[in-house]
């Protein structure tokens, strides 16, 4: 016994020696504008330090092996039951001290701040229900009273449709940001501004803000800092005042701008989109400041503004590799919003080859970035039509995350799911049906679980994995399956779309569109038909809002309707969305060739059919060596992918060349079709009949 005792003593005191940083701590719990009380029994994670738990004063005290003061605290939890973390904010900023100043967790009972969020929710959305139908009353009225054209008002119409969709795709986080403003540390009056929004006075909390003029406290502020550094060595300790004084006025700003968010509104936006760049171009070195701004920009889907006070972020964030990675992949989903595949990949790679090299010296620290930055290239890829590229960054995110799941489950498991489901995806595009369904099933049983544990946070993820699997059986021509999951899928599209149509209404269109593909597989048109045309009246309302976001989905929509009354014999019907799919496909190949070519010569081919059954067989001719010269491109860079494409478009203009007795051209299709379909048959005997006819046409033609 003496020995065990001893053993335990001697690495005891290894392991303090061992210690590079000591934190303490004092976990405290939110009691609203009282102040806030200690915290016993809750559990502090993070990595590089064993966990610890507070005690009755709410102390505690973190002792890390590797780190030193002033590194970043690589935190992961902080629980009790019943609690949740209110200052999520400062706790990702932590630092440890260089002072041993404890640092300060906060609590918050999980049922009050669950109220306290949907209460907001539901005044937020009211506020932004009631400006919009404001200003489409008073659109209406100038369009009545002939101050307004019609195109005019049907112009303005859709920026305000437009604009209510970008907004309200980020209600959560303003939700969620503005339910964790600290009552506690707000003057008295600010406390009183703060719970008007609480009670639902959204308005007159943004009014009330107003008076306070917080923007010009804070530029006087940044002002009367540049001023004082005229004279540093003198005024050293008024210039710290003002510099505290710039931070406290824009905490003030940003809760101002929180109110507004809340409160939304067209002009609501635009006075907080002011205020945030006013703070901003007053000194563009506050990379926090500029921060703020550059994110709101994207939120709105003003890239230029974005790309620019990025920019202006990444030359003022020094050597802060955690901001560098931020601002390196807000710029790649940026540009990879904007179809700029090549630049939002040179970001990407930037931000990858920065993760590698601090993962090459502390591995444990950052594998989830590199992983993060793997899964990002891999879906960037799949997005544009790079498949092998796409194939061995998801594969090894897919790797590194895994390895990550295993040691912390809970964790990693939502990012270890949308790699699974990206992986499925990539597979079903590459026609290993087998595969993708592997990884769709695995990103279905981890969505379940997390959707089981929090719905409203995880039904869209459940949602998509379900749309894809639907799809997937679609493929695999299991129509009970693929009609299931879809239907699973539309399901929890409805639910989302209901609580927030604007945000979730594209969702929805994919899946309406899978319905209809499934049912016109199905040959039940009549249902085809009713989803295709619920699907082209959302996709008519997101074009109108904005063309080069929802232009793709139109024309995919457009091509499903014509093949649709192709099936049912409506001719004219059929030609009428083909040529506007064709239309739509011609401008997007026109913009990007490499991503497009594929839908375009799909719409070429659809449109030979069509004409070939008109027996107007110029025009089917026309459209089926244009098919064929893109399919020839696309089967040049992959042939095993492309090769069936461009095999089913050979065989169309043999049956063109037989009809109208051109025979050399005829002998010349049957040989180029034959090789292709050979090659298919040897890998999938699916084919072989098709061989075989091919065989008797050139038996047929020898003799």
């Amino acid at each position: 016994m003496k020995r065990t005792i001893l053993t335990i003593i001697i690495l005891t005191v290894a392991l303090t020696a061992m210690a590079q940083a000591t934190q303490p701590c004092v976990v405290k719990q939110y009691n609203q504008k009282q102040q806030k009380t200690p915290l016993a029994g809750v559990q502090v994670e993070v990595r590089g330090a064993q966990t610890a738990t507070s005690a009755a004063n709410g102390a505690l005290s973190l002792q890390f092996a590797t780190l030193k003061p002033g590194d970043r605290v690589p935190f992961r939890s902080a629980t009790k039951a019943g609690f949740e973390l209110m200052n999520k904010t400062a706790v990702e900023q932590w630092n440890i001290s260089r002072t041993q100043e404890p640092f300060e967790i906060v609590l918050v009972q999980s049922a009050y701040f669950s109220q306290l969020k949907s209460n907001l929710k539901q005044s937020s959305v009211d506020s932004y229900h009631k400006k919009y139908e404001q200003t489409r009353t008073e659109l209406e009225k100038l369009k009545k009273e002939g101050k307004l054209k019609e195109q005019e008002y049907y112009d303005k119409l859709n920026e305000l449709e437009d604009r209510y969709d970008s907004q309200l795709k980020n209600l959560d986080t303003y939700v969620d940001q503005f339910a964790r403003i600290d009552l506690s540390e707000l003057s008295e009056q600010e406390q009183q501004f703060i719970e008007l929004a609480h009670a639902g006075r959204l308005d007159e909390a943004a009014e009330a803000y107003a008076t306070l003029n917080a923007a010009g406290k804070y530029i006087t502020a940044v002002e009367n800092v540049r001023k004082l550094n005229e004279d540093i060595a003198k005024l050293e300790d008024e210039k710290a005042h003002h510099q505290e004084a710039a931070k406290t006025f824009f905490a003030m700003l940003q809760r101002q701008v929180n109110t507004l968010k809340l409160a939304g509104g067209e002009e609501n936006y635009k006075k907080a989109g002011d205020l945030l760049k006013r703070a901003a171009m007053a000194d563009t070195t506050n990379v926090e400041v500029v921060y703020e701004y550059a994110l709101f920009t994207q939120n709105q889907r003003d890239f230029s503004e974005a790309e620019r006070f990025w920019m202006i972020c990444w030359r003022n964030c020094g050597d802060n590799q955690d901001l560098q990675f931020v601002i390196l992949n807000n710029l790649g989903a940026l540009l990879a919003n904007i179809n700029d595949y090549a630049k939002a990949e040179e970001y990407y790679l930037m931000a990858l080859e920065n993760r590698n090299r601090l993962f090459s010296q502390t591995p444990g620290d950052y594998k989830s970035g590199v992983a993060m930055e793997q899964h990002n290239l891999g879906y960037l890829y799949y997005c544009s039509h790079d498949y092998s590229k796409a194939e061995e960054f998801l594969l090894k995110a897919l790797e590194n995350y895994t390895q990550l799941f295993e040691q912390d489950p809970d964790a990693y498991r939502a990012s270890l799911a949308s790699t699974q489901n990206n992986y499925g995806l990539l597979c079903s595009s590459l026609r290993n049906y087998s595969k993708a369904e592997e990884y769709f099933l695995k990103a279905l049983e981890n969505r379940t679980l997390l959707f089981n544990q929090s719905p409203d946070t995880y039904r869209i993820d459940l949602a998509k994995t379900q749309h894809d699997l639907g799809f997937l059986y679609d493929d695999l021509h299991d129509y009970a399956k693929a009609e299931e999951y879809l239907l699973k899928a539309l399901e929890n599209k409805d639910v989302l779309f209901s609580q927030n149509p604007d945000a979730y209404r594209v969702d929805l269109v994919t899946t309406l569109n899978g319905l209809g593909v499934v049912y016109d597989d199905l040959q039940d048109y009549n249902k085809a038909e009713e989803y295709y045309l619920k699907a082209l009246e959302c996709l008519t309302l997101l074009y109108n809002m904005n063309p080069d976001a929802y232009l793709f989905n139109l024309a995919m929509t457009q091509n499903n309707l014509g093949i649709l009354y192709e099936n049912l014999q409506d001719f004219a019907k059929a030609e009428e969305y083909y040529l506007k799919a064709l239309e739509n496909c011609t401008l997007m190949f026109s913009q990007n060739p490499d991503t497009y070519r594929v839908d375009l010569a799909d719409v070429q081919n659809g449109l030979g059919n069509l004409y070939s059954k008109l027996h107007d067989y110029d025009r089917a001719e026309e459209y089926y060596l244009k098919a064929q010269g893109n399919r020839s491109l696309l089967f040049l860079n992959n042939p095993d992918f492309y090769r069936a494409d461009l095999a089913i478009t050979q065989y169309n203009l043999l049956l063109i060349y037989g009809v109208s007795e051109r025979w050399e051209l005829f002998d010349e299709m049957l040989e180029q079709a034959l090789k292709n379909y050979e090659e298919l048959a040897r890998q999938d005997s699916q084919y072989q009949e098709k061989v075989d006819e091919l065989r008797e046409l050139k038996k047929l033609r020898e003799e």
